[in-house]
């Protein structure tokens, strides 16, 4: 059973709030607000001052979701296949060549 949610910054996008979703095979929560950094510096304050006791709880009262995105099954069988057998290859056969860009920019430092 899934008890896992993802939180994002709040894409303006259905499109890409579905992909997510689909990607990890999760759901996609949009939340009430985009500035998510802010919100989540807000309920660990209230924690650390003890105006909660708990993150749940300050989670609970502050973070109100807006949108669920469910994962449909058939995407998420299309990306875990594409990264299976494409894009799993791809990063092993573009692995020596990672390493060339490095040698020739110095970026990024190993």
């Amino acid at each position: 059973e899934q008890n896992s949610l993802l939180y994002l910054v709040r894409p303006q996008s259905d499109g890409i709030c579905r992909i997510f979703a689909d990607m990890f095979n999760i759901p996609m929560v949009r939340t009430q607000t985009h500035e998510t950094s802010c919100l989540g510096a807000a309920v660990l304050t209230v924690v650390g001052t003890a105006l909660y006791q708990d993150l749940a709880g300050a989670a609970s009262a502050m973070i109100h979701e807006t949108t669920v995105f469910e994962p449909d099954p058939g995407n998420v069988r299309l990306y875990r296949d594409l990264y299976r057998r494409v894009y799993q290859k791809m990063f092993r056969a573009l692995d020596p060549l990672y390493s060339q860009i490095r040698e020739i920019t110095g970026y990024p430092e190993e």
